[in-house]
């Protein structure tokens, strides 16, 4: 009986072939069993060969939106995803990369626009960019200008040095 040929994990029984064949890229077939198919890797996972067993997390600074990858996508420039959190009790827990908004800047970049999934610029000189979607701040002894999100990645040494303790002016 066709329905009942057991198959290795990473395969499936392929009944126009009348045989076993290995789940294509972007799929799985865990552990060995009776199936007619592979399963979709969820958003978030690749399988990257035929014949997987499993999908693989993509990675800190990848992400993939899309059910049945074979990829993942990369962040932006100067962006990772963090593929991490810590819980309120401390336990730390992975987080899927399923969407680019999940890409923030660096730590030595920043975003003008203050938003996520974009890429993100090296910080000025004379700044410090905390990264995530923080602006570039002013190092101690320069300033910038806050009237217009144009300026603020340019920042000027103060006339007066004592004045300016690297905060916003």
């Amino acid at each position: 009986e066709p329905d009942c040929v057991e198959c290795a994990a990473g395969e499936y029984y392929d009944a126009s072939a009348t045989a076993c064949a290995a789940c294509a890229a972007g799929t799985f077939a865990l552990g060995a069993g009776v199936r007619s198919g592979c399963t979709d890797c969820a958003a978030g996972k690749y399988a990257k060969f035929d014949g997987m067993d499993h999908c693989v997390t993509c990675p800190e600074g990848a992400y993939q939106e899309l059910e049945g990858e074979e990829t993942c996508k990369v962040c932006p420039e100067g962006s990772q995803r963090v593929a991490q959190v810590q819980t309120d009790s401390g336990d730390v827990v992975p987080v899927l990369g399923v969407s680019l908004d999940q890409c923030e800047c660096m730590e030595g970049y920043y975003v003008l626009d203050g938003t996520s999934g974009k890429k993100c610029e090296k910080c000025p000189d004379a700044a410090t960019c905390a990264g995530n979607r923080s602006l570039p701040y002013p190092d101690e002894g320069y300033w910038t200008n806050t009237r217009s999100a144009a300026f603020l990645g340019d920042h000027y040494e103060c006339p007066i040095p004592e004045t300016c303790e690297g905060l916003w002016h």
